[in-house]
């Protein structure tokens, strides 16, 4: 099993933070598991697509976390009403 964290910013205009490109030779079900923490003080919503607003987007309040297992080929777009919102991502295989 291995543990990648990163950080990335949220604001004003959809950004890609998760993007399930390829998988390591010990993922057993085709699966890797992310969790993302709401870092910033603001709302931020996500959800698969480009177009994720606050209207049609998960919310995850300031402070949350949500967790998500994920396949190949998925994707993760958030967005937030004020920028600069931080965004923590961890990744385990």
């Amino acid at each position: 099993m291995s543990i990648n964290a990163t950080a990335t910013t949220v604001g004003t205009t959809a950004t890609q933070i998760i993007s399930v490109e390829n998988f390591s030779a010990g993922s057993k079900d085709g699966r890797v598991t992310y969790e993302i923490l709401n870092n910033g003080l603001q709302t931020i919503w996500i959800g698969g697509t480009s177009g994720v607003t606050s209207a049609n987007g998960s919310p995850l309040p300031a402070g949350g976390a949500r967790t998500l297992d994920l396949r190949l080929g998925a994707v993760v777009y958030a967005i937030s009403a004020a920028a600069g919102q931080d965004v923590r991502i961890l990744e385990v295989r």
